[in-house]
């Protein structure tokens, strides 16, 4: 046998089997699910049929949420509901420049959550630039949160909240028939 008949021979080998195997996974696939118990197939006398069992599934979707501060005009600009952290980023810092900002910065990102900005006041004038940021899982907790870090941050007794936005996730519930 010569070395050029002995490779053809192996590669028609790899052919044949790469077709014999792509039949076989073809076919077991179309084959019906046969369930075993104890080592029997199911139907025999100690392999009662399975019982299926309806069970409750969930999937939680991310949802995110950006932030962007003016420190020019000292505004505050937020994005929401986007399906990507970069893409929130983006819709932030974007919305910022689209009304005017000069100074565009990001200053916070999140996930399934609301976030909040409060600033200081003292006596009874906003102070700009003494703004803080928190987050929560709703928006009243987002609120209290960021309340109480601004008088924690800027040693005063009131803070004024100047923005929420909540991106929440969207959740899909379903039931299904299972084997356990």
């Amino acid at each position: 046998m010569t070395a050029r008949s002995f490779w053809l021979a192996i590669a028609a080998a790899i052919v044949i089997g790469g077709t014999w195997f792509g039949w076989r996974s073809q076919a077991v696939a179309q084959m019906p699910t046969v369930f075993i118990c104890n080592g029997v197939p199911q139907g025999g006398p100690n392999c009662p049929p399975p019982t299926p069992v309806l069970k409750n599934f969930v999937r939680v979707d991310k949802s995110f949420g950006a932030l962007a501060y003016d420190a020019a005009k000292a505004l505050w600009y937020g994005s929401y509901q986007y399906p990507s952290r970069k893409d929130a980023q983006q819709g932030a810092i974007g919305h910022c420049r689209e009304n005017g900002g000069t100074d565009c910065r990001l200053m916070l990102s999140y996930t399934n959550q609301c976030a909040a900005v409060a600033r200081a006041v003292n006596g009874k004038q906003e102070v700009p630039g003494n703004d803080t940021v928190d987050t929560g899982s709703t928006q009243e907790e987002a609120e209290a949160h960021v309340r109480q870090a601004c008088e924690r941050d800027w040693s005063t007794k009131t803070c004024v909240v100047k923005l929420v936005n909540c991106s929440h996730h969207g959740v899909t519930r379903w039931q299904q028939w299972v084997y356990e």
